[in-house]
């Protein structure tokens, strides 16, 4: 169905709901219900209303995540993980060119999904460029990924914030290996990834420089990759 069509309906069963109400209570002198009847009706008429809202709350659920705009998270607990990485590949915004995962093999990466319609991300996002200017020559590599349509991503960072990092898109998150895939359930994600490939961290939520620093400094001092 249509969600406009389903937010008027929401909309209407609302409107409807309060003007009953006003109809039943209007006569009385307290503008308070009087007899069984009008409990009744005052008590049906809330219903109605309670059963519109829940309408409109559950089809914006559902569009944001047809649409691809899923919750987002301030902040919530990190995972540890020692998981290999798994391949996949993105297309460079910079470039255009295709890339994959797997190129960044021998350096600590930092990998972030993101969206510029989700506030926490854009929080990070200066965080997130600071980082890899400062270890980038240290050999880290801060790869932020968004879903979204190119043009929309060059456009932000033209007008809102620049992107500094190693900035690419993906235009089917769905079809990403576990456990990357956990980006469609919130954003935004990050996974810290050691230089033989191996995710040490998973990062549900915003985080700011000082913290993302504290993940990668120690894998930055790690002996090199293993041959």
């Amino acid at each position: 169905m249509n969600p406009s069509l389903t937010y008027a309906f929401a909309a209407l069963m609302v409107v409807v709901g309060v003007v009953f109400i006003y109809l039943i209570v209007r006569p009385n002198p307290r503008r308070l219900p009087r007899g069984v009847v009008q409990w009744a009706g005052v008590a049906l008429s809330v219903l109605l209303i309670g059963l519109g809202g829940a309408l409109a709350v559950l089809t914006f659920q559902v569009d944001a995540r047809q649409s691809g705009r899923l919750p987002t998270v301030v902040a919530s607990g990190d995972e540890v993980s020692q998981e290999p990485a798994p391949n996949f590949h993105f297309v460079n915004l910079a470039s255009d060119a295709e890339e994959e995962l797997a190129a960044y093999r021998g350096r600590v990466v930092l990998l972030n999904f993101w969206a510029t319609w989700c506030p926490p991300c854009l929080g990070e996002l200066p965080d997130l460029n600071r980082l890899y200017e400062d270890y980038a020559a240290d050999g880290l590599a801060v790869i932020t990924i968004s879903d979204e349509d190119p043009a929309t991503i060059r456009d932000f960072a033209e007008e809102e914030i620049p992107l500094r990092t190693i900035n690419g898109y993906i235009d089917a998150p769905e079809r990403l290996p576990a456990p990357f895939d956990r980006m469609q359930t919130g954003r935004p994600m990050s996974y810290v990834i050691d230089r033989d490939g191996i995710i040490r961290r998973i990062v549900l939520g915003q985080r700011d420089y000082a913290a993302f620093e504290a993940m990668v400094r120690p894998l930055l001092a790690a002996e090199p990759a293993r041959p």
